[in-house]
């Protein structure tokens, strides 16, 4: 009974937490915020007939692609995932129930009857002969162990700048073609310029390896060049032609995008900003903002809080042309959103 009962309440917690990781972007990770929001300009935007041949271009260039060998190595797990397990007992010719289980912090998961297990870096395969070692240690004779990832939900490449729909791009492999992310992403939007920057960590987020691509060459022949592979924590910026500034509003707000500046020297401060966003999410952490800042110096990173804000405590950051920013999250909170919103009370999780 008491063992019935564990698997139930881990259970419960498993949909729960799933839900709150399921459809959320965590921008508060490093690797997803050093991206640069300006690239190079050409002299003259290239007129509407121009970006049209250039989305077909990328749908050409997409079905040529398929024929590249994808990467072949198995999926790892990482946090947030969903796992589906799944028990076979021989001896009795039955199964259990499956269980969906998310993937913790530092990859420590939940897991039936063995409580906290260590998945992370695991693929399915690797997870499932350790879970039958485990089980079979006390807890079933001569078990299989099924497990299959439910939702992909840990690695992510990040697509901004001018594409149709930017933002996060979940992957269900460890890596995917660049010209894969700029097609999830909805193609180049009509004022995209002619280059395209891909900004990759190389061992931390002070150390970051960025590559500028013609657009228009590399949709020409986009089968050259190692580079064309991008994977988690990567982002890919396309630049966007000469014309009026934008500010950028990202992360847990109501409607994430770029936002022009206004005409005649009007000043935006970050409070602004979150208001063009249509305020914030319920599972947003107001206190875990960011504004990013590109100077001639390199990118400036502010960390600031806006119940402060809000309540005079602090100021109210006036944006420049170029300006992100960024509405941070925490797996608790998400956890907490989600729970509420399986149970159906999620009208109970604070909104802004």
């Amino acid at each position: 009974m008491t063992r019935l009962t564990l698997c139930f309440c881990l259970a419960v917690a498993g949909i729960g937490a799933a839900a709150g990781c399921r459809s959320y972007e965590d921008f508060h990770r490093a690797e997803r915020l050093a991206y640069r929001p300006e690239a190079a300009w050409p002299e003259e935007p290239p007129p509407a007939a121009r970006a049209e041949e250039r989305r077909r271009m990328l749908a050409d260039a997409l079905q040529r692609w398929r024929a590249v060998e994808p990467d072949t190595e198995a999926y790892r797990v990482g946090e947030g995932d969903l796992l589906r397990i799944t028990i076979l007992l021989r001896s009795s010719d039955t199964r259990t129930p499956s269980v969906e289980v998310p993937v913790g912090e530092n990859g420590r998961t939940g897991v039936p009857l063995l409580g906290k297990v260590d998945l992370e870096g695991l693929t399915a395969g690797e997870i499932e002969e350790k879970l039958r070692r485990l089980y079979a240690d006390g807890y079933y004779r001569d078990p299989t162990v099924v497990v299959s990832v439910a939702e992909y939900n840990s690695k992510s490449v990040l697509v901004t700048g001018s594409v149709r729909r930017p933002g996060l791009i979940e992957l269900r492999h460890n890596r995917i073609s660049l010209l894969e992310a700029l097609s999830r992403a909805g193609g180049p939007a009509e004022s995209a310029g002619d280059h395209i920057e891909l900004v990759r960590s190389a061992g931390g987020p002070d150390r970051m390896e960025r590559i500028e691509i013609n657009i228009d060459e590399f949709l020409a022949d986009p089968a050259e060049g190692g580079h064309a592979w991008v994977g988690h924590g990567d982002v890919v910026h396309v630049a966007q032609r000469r014309g009026q500034p934008k500010f950028y509003v990202l992360g847990f707000v109501n409607s994430p995008g770029a936002y022009p500046m206004p005409e005649g020297g009007e000043t935006v401060h970050v409070m602004d900003a979150i208001a063009h966003a249509r305020g914030l999410r319920a599972a947003a952490r107001p206190e875990n903002t960011v504004l990013l800042r590109r100077t001639a110096n390199g990118q400036e990173s502010h960390q600031l809080d806006l119940t402060r804000v809000a309540s005079a405590k602090a100021p109210d950051m006036t944006l420049q042309p170029n300006d992100t920013v960024i509405v941070g999250t925490s797996w608790g909170r998400r956890t907490v959103d989600g729970f509420l919103h399986v149970i159906g009370f999620r009208g109970l999780a604070p909104s802004y």
